[in-house]
Order: structure tokens, then C-alpha cells, then sequence
């Protein structure tokens, strides 16, 4: 028989997913990389060392532990964009990262002595910082997007730079390619004779509009006689993205040209762009961070890609020829994959789904070979038997809902409550927690999140929207925010909070430089900005302002500066509006902290119950001040 589930009313349920158990126990993943033998690099973000980032050894022998190669006193992370990614680079036996409390590039053996070499000189204030780099062995440098902050009062500078490798700490990096006001994906061909690379300038953002360029390496080292392959027709809109070459000397690329999605194309030396496999689905993501890779090459003619698209919310992992044109899938229990790359014949990625954290995999693509096109999860975020937790866990279902406007659809992925050892009364309905992701032009993930899980298994709904705007539904559906943000999101959110930007005229001057013309597309043509910009902010319209609300902020972020949180909380509090904030020393634009993460979870989950649910948590929680409601 099976055992009795516990009658107690929804949010009140006992979970054995606790605060502590999804702040401490869950790692980010910052990249991956393999070594001259074949194991594997990667870097792991622990909320247990307030988020310090770490590079990780796969161990020489099946089931041995892996071994730090960071040495204490470093934190590998890059602030180019303020976002990061790109963070690191390895080569045979040796890793270049970037230092956090620097943002010196540093070099290191993986084996032997592991003492970090400063390779660029050191600059006050975190000056110079360097992201995306690559090996360039014809002239022993690294090839970086370097970011420069040495000048006041102005945007910092961005270019793409050579660092020596020949161990000169003090030497200035050499500058390759400048003029524009962004660049990404620095890659050089097989024979080191040609370097592509992706850029664009203000007010466009990265899936707006781009375009890749291709110049010659001189036997000077410096990059003469650029091309423009994708990207420099004006009379196309076009976000070209990811270019790579092939071992041909063919270049591969991504471009939402033709159909609107992101699909693969190729460029040969005077030759045209050729379209390789048109369909309705997207083969890249949203440049939000450096190091996105979502196909590689394998195998030994040299016409085999690997590579993960999305379609309506779910990942593929698939074969391309590029001889035959044939797109072949491949098996796989995952459903969110991304930043794949080859070593001989196997791929790895980063992957998760319903039943699985985020988890670096390996698949062999061999044909014949033991193992071939088998799963092989080599590192997870949480790094524990999921078993026992099972019974706890909620399985999404992807639901499309008509919108507002006449015609539209938007989606959402939805949790029900579950808990195998509690019900509800009948009769009774869940409160729901509706989300809004960040970005906005990211995307809600299936992938296994203890954050989600926590709320699920005390009894609570959850809905994880993609309105419109968000990415893997074609440039078309990502476009729908153009001039519309604040009305097309908060529509198709519906139930969720009221959108909690505050005035958006002090987030346009005080946001950092990758977004500070992010916000040209989302309100609207110039003509009609400054109108839109005070129609779509809160603080102006205060007689409106009626939800309680709980605010999370990080003094250190600059992507959300701390005062429009204190804008909004003043404004709220003097209003009589039930109201919080907690502000976390250290933190920038998503918590790092173990103790910050659980916090904040936890001080959610009681605002909800104590003002909104009027229901007890089964956590022992003490509650923080609520203004306006505990007075």
C-alpha cells in the first residue's frame, strides 16, 4: 500500500528543499575546455565561497576526483559587459583566466607548478579587462576583446588586442581591430592566416543587429584587408553571430537573414553566403555573455557539424552534413543544451532538463564505437543523488496562451504543486508565483532548478513565462518588445507583479555601456522616447502603485543600479504600501552568496504567505520588517 499523504492547506507543506539546500548546494557553470590528454576543464561559480569562481580538473582515471587548478586567493571571472563569460582559455597544458579582483589575464600550468603568471600589466580600479580570448600559436599571443575603462568621464573603449605570451606582465597588449563600439567571437582559421570576428555599435544590441568581418593576419601579426561577410548590407536587418571556421578554411556562421530565426550559414574566400539548413528554429542564442558556442566540427572530412538548435522551447541535438545537406538527429534525454564543443570525435555540452540540474555531458558521435550516442554526465551544479528528492519534484508542461492582441500567442512553462507526502484539501487552490525572466530578451529554461522546486513542493504553483520578446521563437517574437516594453511583457505575464522598473529616465543614464541603448528599440523610435520612457515608468504614476512588494538588491550592481530600488521603495513606503527592501553588501545583478541566495529566498517566500497567502510556512523563518504592515 502506498503511504498516506498529509492533508494541509497549500504553501504550508514540510519540504526537505530547503533555502540552505538551494543556495549552497547548486555551482554555475562558466565554460568548458579539454586538454592535450582529452579531460576536461571547467570552471564552477560556488555560492559556498560567495561565488567565487574556480577552475576544475576531471580526474586521469574513471571516478577519481577532479582537482582544483585555481589556486587560493583567485576567482576566475571577467566584468567585459559587466556580464562576463569568456572567462578563460586552455591550450594543451596551459590555462589563460581572468582574475576578479584584477582583471589581469593570468597563465598557468594545469600540470606541475600552478602558480598563476601575470601576463597584462595591472591597472587601477579594474581598468582593462579581457574576455573571449584564443591562442594564436604562429606569434605565442592570445587574442582577447578587451574592454578599457583607463579613460574618465567617457564609455569605455572595446577592441579586440593581442596579448603576449612570452610572460612580459608589463607588456601593453597590441590593438587589432577598433572603431566600433563592440566586438565578440575573435576566431582564427586553421592555418592562422585569417581571423573572423563578430561587432556592432550603438543602439543596436547583439541580436539586433551585427555583422562579421574577416581580415587577413599579416606576417606582422597585425589584421589588414578586413571583408565584410555578414551584416553590411543596410538594406537588411540582419544578426550574424558565432563564427567559426572550418577545417577547410570555410567559415560558419549564424544569421536570422532569411526566415528570421538564427540558422547556419556559410562563406567561403571569395565566395557568397550560402544558406546550409533553413527551418524554423534557432542554432544560437542571445550574445548576453562571451564563450556562446552552439556547433562545432568532427570526424576527419571535415563537412561534419555537430550542433544544438531550439524550436518552441526545447533543445535538439543534431548532426549537419555539409556535403549532403542532410540534418540528422541526435538522441538525447536532455532538453535545454548549449556552449558545445568538440575534441576528435566527441561533443560535449552543457545541458539539463527536467530531471537533471545543469550537467556538463559527453556524447560520442563515433559510429560503431562502445558507448556511441550515449549520455555521459561528467559534472553536475549540484553534485548529489537526486533520488531520495524525487518525490518533491514538480515536471513542467510547456502552455501557450493567446495574448492580448488579436492573433498572438505567447508560452509559458508551467509547475503544479507536488510533494508525495502532502495534499491539499479539496476544493482548495494553489497560490501561484508567476515569473518574468530576466534579460528580456532571455528565455525560461526546463532544466532542473532547486529554486523553482522549493516553491513547487510547499504547495505552490509556478508559472515560468516566455512572453513576447523572449528568445527561441524567431526575430520576429523577439521584436514584439520593440517600442512595447512595459505593455507586451506585463500583458503576457498578466497575474504577475506590476513591472517593477522604476523611473526610467535614471536607469537610461545610470545603466552601464553594453545596455545604455538597449532601451532605444525596447521604448520606441526617438519621436516618441521621452513619452514612452515616462508613460512606462512607476515612480510617475504613484496613485497606482497598490501592490505590496519585497525588493532584493546588490550594492554593487551595475546593471540595476541600487538607487532604483530606493526610489521604489521610498515611494511605495510613503504611499502606505506594504513594502521591504534588503540590500546585500557585494552582490551585483544576481546574488553569489550562499547566505545572500538563501536569505532572500527564504524573506520571499514569507512576505508572500504573511501579506498576500495569510497562510504559516512549515520553515522555521524569522521575517524581516515589512514597512506599512508591521507598524
Amino acid at each position: 500500500m502506498g503511504q498516506t499523504k498529509c492533508e494541509t492547506p497549500y504553501g504550508a507543506w514540510k519540504s526537505p528543499l530547503t533555502a540552505e539546500f538551494v543556495s549552497g548546494s547548486s555551482k554555475r557553470l562558466g565554460g568548458a575546455a579539454v586538454d592535450s590528454d582529452g579531460r576536461l576543464v571547467w570552471l564552477e561559480g560556488r555560492p559556498s565561497e560567495a561565488g567565487r569562481g574556480v577552475l576544475m580538473w576531471e580526474g586521469a582515471q574513471s571516478g577519481s576526483f577532479p582537482e582544483e587548478i585555481t589556486p587560493p586567493g583567485f576567482n576566475v571571472r571577467t566584468l567585459v559587459h559587466e556580464y562576463g563569460g569568456g572567462a578563460f582559455a586552455v591550450k594543451r597544458d596551459n590555462v589563460v583566466f581572468s582574475n576578479y579582483a584584477d582583471q589581469r589575464l593570468y597563465k598557468q600550468s594545469i600540470r606541475g607548478d600552478r602558480t598563476p603568471l601575470p601576463l597584462t600589466p595591472a591597472y587601477e580600479n579594474k581598468a582593462v579587462r579581457y574576455a573571449d580570448g584564443i591562442f594564436d600559436g604562429r606569434f605565442n599571443r592570445l587574442i582577447v576583446v578587451r574592454e578599457d575603462y583607463r579613460q574618465e568621464g567617457v564609455e569605455p573603449v572595446n577592441d579586440i588586442a593581442a596579448v603576449s605570451l612570452n610572460g612580459e606582465a608589463n607588456l601593453e597588449p597590441v590593438s587589432l581591430v577598433k572603431g566600433k563600439d563592440f566586438y565578440m567571437f575573435p576566431r582564427l582559421s586553421p592555418d592562422g592566416q585569417m581571423l573572423a570576428w563578430m561587432e556592432w555599435s550603438h543602439p543596436n544590441m547583439p541580436w539586433d543587429r551585427t555583422s562579421i568581418w574577416v581580415g587577413k593576419v599579416s606576417d606582422d601579426g597585425s589584421i589588414t584587408n578586413p571583408v565584410c561577410v555578414a551584416g553590411g548590407d543596410e538594406g537588411v536587418v540582419e544578426s550574424a553571430s558565432e563564427p567559426q571556421w572550418s577545417p577547410k578554411g570555410d567559415l560558419i556562421f549564424v544569421s536570422d537573414r532569411g526566415n528570421g530565426f538564427w540558422n547556419l550559414y556559410s562563406w567561403s574566400v571569395g565566395g557568397k553566403v550560402q544558406s546550409l539548413c533553413p527551418m524554423e528554429a534557432e542554432f544560437t542564442r542571445p550574445a548576453w555573455i562571451f564563450g556562446i558556442s552552439s556547433f562545432g566540427f568532427f570526424g576527419d572530412s571535415g563537412d561534419q557539424i555537430v550542433c544544438a538548435y531550439r524550436q518552441r522551447g526545447v533543445s535538439h541535438l543534431a548532426t549537419f552534413d555539409l556535403s549532403s545537406g542532410s540534418l540528422s538527429p541526435v538522441k538525447t534525454r536532455f532538453t535545454d543544451i548549449y556552449n558545445l564543443f568538440v575534441h576528435g570525435n566527441e561533443v560535449y555540452f552543457s545541458a539539463g532538463s527536467s530531471t537533471d540540474t545543469l550537467s556538463i555531458v559527453k556524447v560520442c558521435l563515433a559510429e560503431g564505437k562502445a558507448g556511441a550516442g550515449e549520455d555521459t554526465v561528467l559534472w553536475s551544479s549540484l553534485g548529489i543523488d537526486l533520488e531520495p528528492y524525487k518525490p518533491y519534484f514538480s515536471t513542467p508542461r510547456v502552455v501557450e496562451f493567446a495574448t492580448k492582441v488579436e492573433g498572438e500567442t505567447a508560452f509559458a512553462n508551467f509547475y503544479p504543486p507536488a510533494n508525495g507526502y502532502f495534499v491539499a484539501p479539496s476544493r482548495e487552490r494553489p497560490p501561484l508565483l508567476v515569473r518574468s525572466h530576466g534579460g528580456p530578451t532571455l528565455e525560461a529554461s526546463t532544466t532542473l532548478d532547486p529554486a523553482i522546486q522549493y516553491w513547487t513542493s510547499r504547495g505552490w504553483a509556478f508559472a515560468d513565462v516566455n512572453y513576447g520578446g523572449s528568445t527561441g521563437y524567431g526575430r520576429a517574437y523577439r521584436e514584439r518588445l520593440n517600442g512595447q516594453w512595459g505593455i507586451v511583457d506585463v500583458n503576457d505575464c498578466c497575474s504577475c507583479a506590476e513591472h517593477l522598473v522604476s523611473d526610467l529616465k535614471c536607469l537610461i543614464s545610470d545603466t552601464h555601456k553594453f545596455e545604455s541603448r538597449y532601451l532605444d528599440n525596447l521604448l520606441g523610435p526617438e519621436d516618441v522616447l521621452e513619452k514612452n520612457t515616462y508613460d512606462r515608468s512607476p515612480i510617475h504614476f504613484l496613485e497606482k502603485l497598490s501592490c505590496p512588494m519585497i525588493l532584493f538588491q546588490g550594492l554593487e550592481d551595475k546593471i540595476v543600479p541600487p538607487n532604483q530600488a530606493r526610489m521604489i521603495y521610498e515611494a511605495a513606503r510613503m504611499k502606505g504600501v506594504p513594502i521591504a527592501l534588503v540590500e546585500y553588501e557585494g552582490e551585483q545583478h544576481g546574488f553569489r552568496k550562499a547566505e545572500n541566495i538563501r536569505h532572500s529566498l527564504e524573506q520571499e517566500m514569507t512576505f508572500f504567505a504573511r501579506v498576500i497567502g495569510g497562510f504559516e510556512v512549515a520553515d522555521d523563518i524569522v521575517p524581516i520588517k515589512i514597512d506599512n504592515f508591521d507598524d
